[in-house]
């Protein structure tokens, strides 16, 4: 079948149709013009405002985020170096640290003990202090045993008070041997109670916690300042305050030691006894909590080892640190009744509506080791004979 139209013929059509487009448009520019020129303007306009302007914006933008980021990284590894190592740093000599003890008594080169010289100045300044009130104590129970007729329970309890004077009397002389006879006590128990089990994955349980945290500060310093900043503020309680408490029961012991002379003063009165017993107390609850901590640091270790899931997923072991921090931090606080007094603070706090006080109210009210009750039993009346 033969072309109608043959090649060359539609180039010739092609060409003609468009000088005829051309020429019209050339003939209506009074119409096309004002409409060609203002697209020509907004094009014009966006070049010049906007798609020059924007690769710097942008730039700019992008550069300031980048120098604030990287100050942050750099603020954040200072922050490692500064506190985070140094809690990891902890946590490797933290069986060290439980066992620390004040050095109440010295040996010298011949393997002679005698007390420290400025613990025995403190307690011998508070030996002198209480020596006028023995003195005086014992006249006075003398001279009511002598020529006083009291009741027959007056005077049973002038010869026990006397007794004890003279008892206590001995015993705040031997005040620094007694203390450290108590430490060195502990000392061993604690000793033989992390010796039962490996500690070392129980430090690593707790220096994961550590990192996971750090890990969690990271992301968030780079996105958010005050969630980095709360973090912060979280890691310093969690983390620095079990440390803070085995330090603290270092100075509450050469306290309580140093008070001990008038702590044997005051058990000796009758009138006196529930304070000197309470103080009895304290000093001997503040010695003896150091078991508690290794019996914690033990717990944690024993956990560790037979959880399979701690030592694989970071999340898991991060959880269970922290867990090990809360209890190294609540425990100690419960046995030394320190709870209590945060429980009365936090009612007194709520009776004047501070706010976010009565969730915290009951959480430490769970946290308390409540007493025994006593119940007051009324004898029933005698059966008397029938007339």
């Amino acid at each position: 079948m033969k072309r109608i139209i043959s090649r060359k013929t539609r180039k010739r059509i092609i060409i003609s149709l468009s000088a005829l487009l051309v020429i019209s448009m050339i003939m209506n520019a009074s119409a096309v013009g004002p409409l060609a020129l203002a697209v020509w303007a907004g094009v014009k306009h966006f070049w010049e405002e906007y798609a020059k302007a924007m690769p710097k914006a942008v730039g700019k933008e992008i550069g300031a985020w980048a120098t604030a980021a990287a100050i942050r990284l750099v603020l954040a590894e200072f922050i490692k170096m500064a506190l985070f190592d140094k809690f990891k740093d902890n946590c490797d000599h933290l069986p060290e640290i439980i066992l620390m003890n004040p050095k109440i008594m010295i040996a010298d080169n011949n393997g002679n003990y005698y007390g420290n010289p400025p613990m025995e100045e403190l307690v011998n300044s508070f030996i002198r202090l209480t020596q006028p009130f023995y003195v005086l104590a014992i006249m006075l129970v003398a001279f009511y045993l002598l020529f006083v007729s009291g009741s027959p329970l007056g005077r049973a309890r002038a010869k026990a008070s006397l007794i004890r004077l003279v008892l206590s009397m001995g015993l705040i002389v031997l005040t620094i041997p007694v203390i450290q006879l108590c430490l060195d006590i502990s000392e061993i128990i604690t000793g033989s109670i992390l010796n039962m089990q490996d500690v070392t994955p129980g430090i690593a349980i707790l220096k994961g916690a550590i990192d996971g945290v750090y890990d969690n500060f990271l992301g968030a310093i780079t996105i958010s300042y005050w969630n980095s900043v709360y973090l912060l503020m979280f890691s310093g309680v969690m983390f620095f305050f079990p440390f803070m408490l085995i330090a603290l029961r270092y100075f509450m012991v050469i306290y309580f030691t140093t008070l001990f002379p008038v702590t044997v003063l005051l058990y000796a009165f009758y009138f006196t006894r529930n304070m000197g017993g309470h103080l009895f107390r304290e000093t001997f609850r503040w010695i003896f909590i150091q078991p508690l901590y290794a019996l914690i640091l033990v717990a944690i270790s024993v956990s560790a080892v037979s959880m399979p899931l701690i030592g694989t997923d970071a999340s898991a072991r991060m959880g269970f640190g922290l867990a090990g921090f809360i209890v190294l931090i609540i425990a100690p606080l419960i046995v030394v009744k320190v709870m209590d007094w945060l429980a009365m603070l936090m009612i007194i706090l709520t009776s004047i509506e501070f706010p976010g006080m009565h969730g915290v109210v009951g959480m430490i009210d769970e946290l308390q080791v409540e007493g025994p009750e006593t119940v007051e039993i009324t004898p029933p009346p005698p059966i008397r004979p029938r007339a």
